[in-house]
């Protein structure tokens, strides 16, 4: 199919002359150079054919955008577009599928809605048309080149090419309109976890499993960053007809530890990759750093996503996927926890929310038996599968039985509104004000963050020791006597079940269905969690504790759950 645009002289541009004796650049080439006008790969859709001098570019007018639609009753060609500026080539003629401008077509406009044309002055029905062949071919997935005919190869900036040499040309970065440098809508700026990502249509076979992290640093990989990896690799090894792993980092730097850190992690070499380079094997894609360049798509992606903003890029790419190729997979959900509960009622608290309303759409992985009794009340997610609490293997290997010390330690990290820091700090100072000598004769230690040390002014005999190496942090555990995570949230909290599993006793917090108490003897949880309430539960811990033998580890029980345990290969059959 053809589509095929004529020059118009542009009044708004101040080198061209305007009026009746106004003279018009020559016409563009009436026939495409020979060696394209077959050229039919996937990829390439719209070649652009040069004239006699390189392409003008005009700047964004009103002619460019939607009020024209808006007054002939029509919808834009689709809402990704609702933002761009129409900065592009002008007075081409171009050569296309007709899949590639479907849109376009779909638009349903006819000859009336075409205003006459005073003297092919801009501004017009047609002129805002022709601005749009390439960025509607980019959103349908496809890409686009700038070609010439051999006999005014000398003329353009150009590449002067023939069929032979479509494979080599595909493999290279070329030029995109869409999801560049320029301006971004204000939301994206508000909210900073969320941004746009164009895509570039692939047409290679097969599956590929795409994983959709915040981060792959060392320091930051732990909790939940860890049990993501953990989880995607145990997908990945179930998916049968799948052999490529893609790890796309959404919201930090991917650096050497980065790099090692994850092949550590699945045991396998792993190359660093451009966002739309298509490479066999294991890659990773530094998208927070080269977001402006598109996101290669197959037919065959599969994503697995975890926090929620990565789970609300899976959603979009799953959207584009769709609309492309016809059909999409499923997204892979590992939901660790409540997180809208992580904000007021607010933008980001309904964005968060959002991501569980895809019920359909989605397989979901619900970390921890309590967190899936508490969503699955809440939400439709008929695909959903539990995944059952299991502590950190390298955690287990450095503990044991070890005669206990008089140490508190308190999970503390100001920057987690949800593990009351201030609960935390002024329950401590309580308790060792009801007996001065007994009391602060325990060591307080406060693990998870770093913070400054002057928020403990308070407290006797206490420090920050940050966030540890888990050996370090392990070895801690053995020799605390009472430790104490306060979590307001359905999700049970690894560092409560650690300290339980270690000896100590510990005490931690209720929150509607969840009890943690259910799972081991050594847990004491809070029904109303205040400072007073902290003091009276470290009472009773400390007269629960013995520092005359060995402390035995604590097995961690499982609780009841309605929502299947996860088997991977089930969950692959979903998808």
């Amino acid at each position: 199919h053809c589509f095929a645009a004529d020059r118009a002289r542009q009044p708004h541009l101040p080198h061209q002359p305007v009026g009746r004796t106004a003279r018009h650049r020559d016409p563009l080439p009436a026939e495409l150079p020979p060696d394209f006008a077959h050229a039919v790969d996937p990829e390439i859709t719209l070649p652009n054919p040069a004239d006699r001098g390189s392409q003008d570019l005009v700047p964004p007018r009103s002619a460019c955008r939607f009020p024209l639609l808006a007054r002939h009753r029509r919808r834009p060609p689709a809402p990704y577009l609702q933002n761009v500026d129409f900065t592009g080539p002008r007075g081409i003629r171009l050569w296309a599928k007709t899949e590639a401008l479907s849109p376009l077509f779909d638009l349903g406009l006819g000859y009336e809605d075409f205003e006459t044309e005073a003297e092919r002055v801009d501004g017009t029905l047609a002129h805002a048309i022709e601005r749009w062949p390439l960025y509607v071919a980019e959103l349908q997935g496809f890409r686009h080149l700038k070609v010439i005919a051999r006999d005014r190869s000398c003329a353009a900036a150009a590449i002067l090419a023939s069929t032979r040499d479509i494979s080599y040309m595909l493999r290279r970065h070329g030029p995109r309109l869409l999801g560049g440098t320029g301006a971004r809508p204000a939301f994206c700026s508000e909210i900073g976890e969320i941004y746009p990502v164009n895509v570039a249509r692939s047409s290679r076979p097969g599956r590929r499993l795409n994983i959709v992290i915040p981060t792959t640093k060392p320091a930051e990989v732990y909790g939940g960053v860890a049990t993501a990896i953990r989880c995607g690799r145990a997908l990945f090894e179930a998916m049968r007809d799948t052999s490529e792993t893609r790890v796309i980092v959404t919201s930090d730097d991917v650096e050497r530890g980065s790099m090692c850190e994850i092949a550590t992690r699945f045991e396998s070499a792993f190359a660093l990759a451009e966002p739309n380079d298509e490479v066999d094997g294991m890659v990773v894609v530094d998208l927070h750093n080269r977001r402006y360049l598109p996101l290669a798509l197959r037919a065959g992606d599969v994503f697995f996503a975890t926090a929620w903003w990565t789970a609300d890029l899976a959603f979009r790419l799953r959207d584009r996927q769709r609309q492309i190729f016809g059909a999409a997979p499923k997204i892979v959900y590992l939901i660790q926890d409540f997180e809208p509960g992580f904000y007021q009622w607010s933008a980001r608290y309904a964005l968060a929310e959002a991501t569980y309303s895809r019920g359909g759409d989605t397989v979901a992985l619900l970390n921890s038996e309590e967190l899936a009794n508490f969503l699955t009340a809440r939400y439709h997610l008929p695909y959903a599968f539990h995944v059952p609490y299991a502590i950190d293997p390298e955690i287990l290997a450095h503990l044991k039985p070890t005669t206990k010390e008089k140490k508190v330690l308190a999970y503390g990290r100001p920057s987690a509104v949800r593990n009351l820091f201030e609960t935390l700090v002024e329950g401590i100072r309580i308790w060792q004000g009801r007996n001065a000598q007994a009391n602060s004769a325990y060591e307080v230690v406060f693990a998870g963050e770093e913070f400054d040390p002057g928020r403990l002014e308070q407290i006797e005999h206490a420090r920050c020791a940050g966030k540890l190496p888990l050996g370090e942090y392990a070895g801690l555990l053995n020799e605390t006597a009472i430790g104490i995570s306060l979590m307001v949230s359905p999700h049970p909290g690894y560092s409560a079940l650690e300290m339980a599993a270690a000896g100590c006793v510990a005490i931690t917090s209720r929150y509607e269905a969840k009890d943690l108490s259910r799972r081991a003897e050594n847990i004491l949880s809070l029904d109303v969690v205040t400072p007073e309430g902290l003091a009276d539960a470290l009472d009773a811990a400390a007269g629960r504790v013995r520092f005359d033998a060995p402390t035995p580890l604590a097995p961690i029980r499982n609780v009841p759950c309605k929502v299947p345990a996860v088997e991977y290969a089930a969950a692959a059959e979903h998808l």
